[in-house]
């Protein structure tokens, strides 16, 4: 395979697959031109790797594991617990309003004064278009936005778990791992582009686990009193 060829491989898959993951590209860049500046990096990309492929370098076959994960921590920005991203197609109803994402649910909160990007982020597309409406209108999202988003954004989560017995399940899976929104983009929700990012969503998503962990706990032990409680006297007729 030569490298324009291989190229153009990728940037068909690429334009294929992103509405899946919740990504939207560029109207302007959805042909492929092999002369402009774009095209000439992938191509001069592809030409290195097949090169390195060429020379043993680089492994022909993808070991068997999910992405970054490992038995101390799960990264689930795009991997098997993408369910715990804000992008996942869970619907969440939150605060009287049915979202198609909890990233819907989540923007949608910086304007409580402004019906009409209310209306944008509500009936937005995809996810990615939600992102986009709030970023457009940033400059009208209420004044106390860093104060309260991680409170938020919190309850948000609480509200995917109760609704979804499939993502409590998944949540659970993860058992004691170190949750990581493995985004190389956002240092604050995410571990950012150096590993060094806060990844607060990682954070919040461990205090839910940890509380959905006890109640689950209360549950079984409410359960396990209840059984061995004497029955009750029968009442004398």
């Amino acid at each position: 395979m030569t490298p324009l060829a291989l190229a153009l491989r990728f940037h068909e898959t690429y334009e294929r697959l992103a509405p899946s993951f919740g990504y939207e590209t560029r109207t302007d860049t959805r042909a492929f031109d092999p002369e402009s500046k774009n095209g000439r990096l992938m191509v001069a990309v592809c030409a290195e790797l097949l090169s390195l492929m060429s020379a043993n370098e680089v492994p022909l076959t993808v070991p068997h594991f999910h992405g970054l994960d490992t038995p101390e921590r799960v990264c689930f920005y795009e991997q098997e617990f993408y369910v715990l991203s804000n992008f996942s197609a869970f619907a969440v109803e939150f605060n009287g309003h049915l979202f198609q994402t909890a990233e819907h649910a989540y923007h949608f909160q910086k304007f409580p004064n402004s019906g009409t990007v209310r209306n944008g982020i509500i009936f937005a597309a995809s996810a990615h278009s939600a992102f986009k409406t709030a970023e457009d209108f940033k400059t009208e999202r209420r004044a106390d936005w860093d104060l309260v988003k991680v409170d938020i954004m919190r309850d948000i989560l609480r509200a995917k778990v109760d609704q979804h017995e499939y993502v409590r399940r998944k949540l659970l899976e993860t058992g004691e791992r170190e949750l990581i929104e493995n985004s190389w983009r956002d240092d604050f929700w995410g571990w950012g582009p150096n590993r060094t990012g806060r990844n607060m969503l990682g954070r919040l998503w461990m205090e839910v686990r940890s509380e959905l962990k006890t109640r689950n706990s209360s549950s079984v032990s409410l359960d396990r009193q209840m059984a061995d409680r004497p029955p009750y006297p029968k009442e004398k007729p």
